[in-house]
């Protein structure tokens, strides 16, 4: 059996989120697609690893704009 296709993503996330890098982490974990999440906020940016053509990134998009 071949491995999983995935690829690595990193978003920007904005200079007014006020959130919590490590809740952010899980919850991106926790969106379809995604494999791996890991947020440095001091960097501004969550990188992921995610299936090349099965992730939802609406919904990772959502949650990377909210304000937690």
């Amino acid at each position: 059996m071949p491995p999983k296709a995935v690829r690595s993503v990193m978003l920007h996330i904005g200079e007014s989120w006020q959130g919590d890098a490590e809740a952010l982490s899980r919850e991106l974990a926790g969106v379809a697609g995604v494999h791996e999440a890991s947020v440095l906020l001091a960097d501004r940016v969550a990188y992921l690893k995610v299936s090349q053509q099965q992730w939802d990134e609406a919904e990772v998009r959502r949650l990377i704009d909210a304000t937690f």
